[in-house]
């Protein structure tokens, strides 16, 4: 019953904000996670008599979650903290909306970071957790077979870890881009309000 409760109320919630905050339009037309929100959205509106499910009851819900979850999510209470990190550092998000990778090719920014390499490290580990949210192509399946594949419980730490210091980053990284001839592409995320991945930043967008 616990493990349901952490899906309904917690972990499909927040996914589904996620997709929502993000504009991740293919995994919201997705009819999985459709189907998983009316499932959380049900189980919140029962209340109390939620808690007042025969335990048959709750296994057959349970199971038709996970096989909506295509049965990609190894531990939801780990999948469920990491889903409420990121929206709430949806700052990280942007800033690796704004650089991509091409934050680890500037060699100003490797400087800077080569006497902190826990700091480097987080920041390897901060971008791995949030590039499954900057693909606004990829489907529900795709998104969830990313997320299964991180590790979860001690990037959480490492995203907490590099948002308290994402101001002194996004300087480093605006000088560099004044200093070096930091590779772009041209890939323009279907989004007003986040700094694009992979777009050539304009130079009123660049953080000071």
């Amino acid at each position: 019953m616990l493990e349901l409760h952490q899906y309904t109320c917690v972990c499909i919630p927040a996914l589904h904000s996620l997709c929502e905050l993000y504009k991740l339009s293919e995994c919201l037309n997705d009819p999985n996670l459709a189907q998983l929100v009316e499932i959380a959205t049900e189980f919140a509106l029962q209340g109390e008599k939620a808690k007042q499910l025969l335990p048959h009851e709750a296994v057959n819900i349970l199971r038709r979650v996970k096989e909506l979850y295509c049965f990609l999510v190894p531990n939801v209470w780990q999948t469920g903290s990491l889903f409420a990190t990121i929206a709430r550092n949806k700052s990280i998000h942007q800033f690796f909306c704004r650089s991509g990778f091409d934050v680890f090719r500037c060699h100003s920014i490797k400087a800077q970071l080569e006497h902190n390499v826990a700091m480097l490290d987080h920041l390897y580990a901060a971008y791995s957790f949030v590039e499954p949210f900057m693909d606004v192509k990829q489907d529900f399946k795709c998104l969830l077979t990313k997320v299964a594949g991180l590790d979860i419980l001690p990037g959480v730490k490492k995203l907490e870890d590099v948002s308290s210091n994402l101001n002194v980053l996004s300087l480093w990284f605006s000088e560099a881009i004044d200093q070096e001839d930091v590779p772009r592409s041209t890939e323009v995320m279907d989004q007003e309000d986040v700094p694009r991945s992979t777009e050539v930043m304009d130079q009123e967008d660049v953080p000071r």
